[in-house]
């Protein structure tokens, strides 16, 4: 009998719960008596679950309001009926999700509002789950993060994501 190696690739199907692979199996469709299966180089696809971006207020620049968006569902989309005026956007060759879910924390310079004034930071965690499950951010995927604030013009931020992903990533 000749061996017969068979490359299978599978995509992630639901990316709610994108803690990292649990199970792996093999179904055999047809019982043909004993058989010996061996399974070579079998890895995960890396998945990014949170993008995080770093935004200063240009000097002498209006405040921006970063009142976190709130997502009582956790669908990991903002919710429609909260008013909140920073709104952030992904967008890559198969979606457009507009106002994804994210949240703020401040570098200990902040004087306790949620506004981002001049020579503040702030660390913004966007959340990947409100993607479409068949179209998790993987590898060569290209994406822009738009963010819209209440007053003055979007910025867009355009990355790739690396062949290979690790748990932190510096993507320039």
């Amino acid at each position: 009998m000749a061996i017969t190696w068979k490359l299978a690739t599978t995509t992630i199907t639901d990316n709610s719960d994108m803690t990292g692979i649990k199970c792996l199996g093999l179904k055999v469709a047809v019982d043909n008596s004993a058989h010996t299966v061996n399974l070579d180089k079998i890895f995960g696809r890396g998945q990014a679950t949170s993008i995080v971006m770093i935004p200063t207020n240009a000097l002498g620049g209006e405040p921006l309001d970063l009142s976190d968006p709130s997502d009582f569902d956790n669908d990991g989309l903002s919710e429609s009926d909260i008013t909140h005026v920073f709104i952030l956007s992904y967008t890559d060759s198969k979606q457009c999700v507009k106002d994804i879910h994210w949240t703020q924390t401040f570098a200990s310079d902040n004087d306790g509002d949620d506004l981002l004034e001049s020579a503040e930071k702030a660390e913004l965690t966007i959340t990947l789950s409100g993607l479409a499950n068949t179209n998790p951010t993987v590898r060569d995927v290209k994406f822009d993060i738009e963010i819209r604030p209440q007053e003055g013009g979007a910025m867009v931020t355009e990355r790739t994501m690396p062949d290979r992903i690790d748990t932190v990533m510096t993507l320039n």
